[in-house]
């Protein structure tokens, strides 16, 4: 994967971001976690030389959210499943945070005036 988004860098320069999106990582125990996401998601981020370390989890993530910022994450969207403020503490304060609200859930509860 590395490999493959330094490629990617090399034919466009202009690029000054890694985004990835996994889910799984939501669905596996610490155990799990550590032996088989962590070895493989670490270098993607911090084998880069990007801006933006962009990576995306909007399944359960009080196992995976302590280890972004050591990954060089600096900008997570995470589910709902933990307050901002537990994934702040999760990260360290570490990683921005962005979303964490689901829109269709809020605006479908909402009243057209509370949604305005």
């Amino acid at each position: 994967m590395a490999q493959w988004l330094s490629f990617q860098r090399d034919c466009f320069p202009s690029i000054d971001g890694v985004f990835l999106l996994d889910d799984i990582v939501g669905f596996l125990g610490e155990e799990d976690f550590i032996e088989f996401a962590d070895p493989f998601s670490r270098p993607i981020y911090s084998g880069q030389n990007a801006t933006v370390k962009f990576f995306h989890n909007d399944t359960p993530c009080a196992v995976s959210a302590p280890y972004y910022s050591g990954w060089g994450v600096n900008l997570y969207n995470p589910g709902t499943d933990c307050s901002l403020g537990e994934i702040m503490t999760m990260t360290g304060d570490a990683v921005t945070i962005l979303g964490g609200i689901p829109p269709r859930d809020v605006l479908a509860l909402a009243t057209p005036y509370e949604s305005a």
